[in-house]
């Protein structure tokens, strides 16, 4: 037969069982997580719009007018835009076919 302390020292390993156990995924899923952070290429490099007016000297309504014409895609990050290196490569390459008119 049980007793109360019996059952609360139960209880207690039961509960540790499960932190444990929720415990390791978490610790799991954080290595994955960091794997993949690792496994990001040069290519994920990203740039600010304030990084964007210094590249091409032009105003922060060019960019969105760029953007609202889709020549240009913005990724956001909390309140924060920017451009991922590939879509900056996307953007100079059809910039070099002739993909704007008097840079606009």
């Amino acid at each position: 037969m049980y007793n109360y302390f019996n059952i609360i020292k139960m209880a207690k390993e039961q509960d540790l069982t499960f932190l444990y156990e929720s415990q390791q995924e978490l610790l799991k899923t954080v290595r994955e997580l960091a794997n993949a952070r690792k496994e990001v290429k040069e290519s994920e490099k990203v740039y600010a719009l304030s990084d964007l007016e210094k590249i091409f000297r032009v105003s922060r309504r060019t960019l969105f007018t760029w953007k609202q014409k889709g020549k240009l895609t913005f990724g956001q990050i909390g309140k924060k835009l920017y451009v991922t290196q590939q879509e900056l490569e996307k953007f100079i390459n059809n910039l070099n076919k002739g993909g704007l008119k008097n840079g606009r």
